[in-house]
C-alpha cells in the first residue's frame, strides 16, 4: 500500500489554487485492522480516502495495536476526533492531556482536530457520556473561549461537533436559544469549524420535536470541516438512541442529499461503533455517500483553513 504524503498534497493543492480534497472517509476501528492490513496490502478500497480516529484510544498504548495503527497512519490521512476534551466543563483544561494530544497529532501529521459541544467531566471525574450545555449566551462565550484556547494549544484547525442529547440542560428557560442558533453562535464566536453530524440532527429532531430541514438551513454551512453519518436505534416511535450501531436509514441519507445540494462538503465519513460489520459491508454505505456527492459537481472540497497546515 503506497504511502500518501499529506503535507505534500496540501502544498500541491495550494499551488494549484484548488482546495485539498478530503473526500469520503471511515471511522477507524481495531476490528478492521486485520482486513485493512491483510486484504488490502497493495491498495485500500477506492471508496476510502481517509480515516477518523479517537486519539484517546491510541495515544498511550504500545504493542501490536499501536504498530498496526502507525502502519495505516503512514499510508492514509488520519483526522483526530476526540471525546474527552470536555470543552464545556467548569473544570480547568487538562493541560497534560492536550500536550500529549498535540504530540500525537504532530507525529501522525493530522491536519485537523475536533471534539463535541458538550461537557464530560466535573470536579476531576471523567464521564462516559457527552452532556449538553444550557443553550444561553453565557454558555456561548464560555465554551468559545475554551475552544480558542484548545485551538491555540494544538496549533491545527479545530472543529466542533453538534451533539446528540436526550434531555435539555436544566429547566426550560425563555433565554435559551434554539439548538441550531446555539451551534451557529459558538462557531461564530470561537472561530472554529463545524463538524456536522447529520445523524445527530435527525436523532435530536425526533427526540426534541423540531424540523431537521429548517435546522440545516440555519447553520453556518460555509464553516463545515466535514460531515458525520451514522446509524441509530429507534427504541420508541418518538425516542431514538444515538448508538452508531446499525445501518444508516433513508431519512438520514435524505438529509445528507439535501445538505450536499446546499453547499460544498469538504468531506463525509461514516461512524460505526457498535455491532461492527466487516469492512466490505461498510464499503456499501461508503459507495452510497459517493453516489450522493456525485450528484452535485462542486462536492467534495476541503475548507481553506486546512490548506494552511503543513505537518
Amino acid at each position: 500500500m503506497p504511502k500518501r504524503n499529506v503535507a505534500k498534497d496540501l502544498v500541491v493543492a495550494k499551488k494549484r489554487n484548488n482546495p485539498f480534497h478530503l473526500g469520503v472517509g471511515l471511522g477507524l476501528r481495531r476490528e478492521h485492522f486485520g482486513s485493512l492490513l491483510d486484504l488490502y496490502k497493495n491498495q485500500l478500497p477506492p471508496e476510502i480516502a481517509w480515516f477518523e480516529v479517537a486519539p484517546e484510544n491510541y495515544m498511550e498504548i504500545g504493542g501490536k495495536v499501536y504498530r498496526d495503527f502507525c502502519h495505516l497512519a503512514e499510508r492514509i490521512p488520519i483526522v483526530a476526533h476526540s471525546v474527552s476534551m470536555s470543552l464545556g466543563s467548569l473544570d480547568p483544561l487538562n493541560r497534560p492531556f492536550f500536550n500529549s494530544l498535540k504530540k500525537f497529532i504532530r507525529k501522525h501529521k493530522m491536519p485537523l482536530a475536533s471534539d463535541h459541544i458538550s461537557f464530560s467531566s466535573y470536579n476531576g471525574v471523567q464521564f462516559d457520556d457527552l452532556l449538553p450545555l444550557p443553550s444561553t449566551e453565557e454558555s456561548v462565550k464560555y465554551i468559545s473561549k475554551r475552544i480558542r484556547q484548545v485551538s491555540d494549544i494544538l496549533e491545527v484547525p479545530f472543529a466542533v461537533e453538534n451533539p446528540s442529547y436526550y434531555a435539555p440542560a436544566g429547566a426550560p428557560d425563555p433565554c435559551y436559544m434554539k439548538e441550531e442558533d446555539f451551534i451557529s453562535e459558538i462557531v461564530k464566536e470561537s472561530g472554529a469549524l463545524l463538524l456536522l453530524d447529520v445523524n445527530n440532527i435527525f436523532v435530536n429532531s425526533v427526540n426534541h420535536k423540531f424540523d431537521p430541514h429548517t435546522y440545516l438551513k440555519k447553520l453556518p454551512l460555509d464553516r463545515i470541516a466535514y460531515v458525520h453519518m451514522a446509524g441509530h436505534y429507534r427504541k420508541k416511535e418518538d425516542f431514538i438512541l444515538d448508538t452508531h450501531g446499525s445501518e444508516i436509514i433513508h431519512p438520514v441519507w435524505k438529509l445528507l442529499d439535501e445538505l450536499a445540494s446546499m453547499t460544498q462538503l469538504p468531506g463525509v465519513m461514516i461512524e460505526r461503533d457498535d455491532d461492527i460489520p466487516p469492512i466490505e459491508e461498510l464499503t456499501k454505505e461508503l459507495r452510497q455517500v459517493h453516489k450522493i456527492l456525485k450528484k452535485y459537481p462542486k462536492n467534495v472540497f476541503q475548507t481553506p483553513e486546512l490548506l494552511d497546515v503543513v505537518a
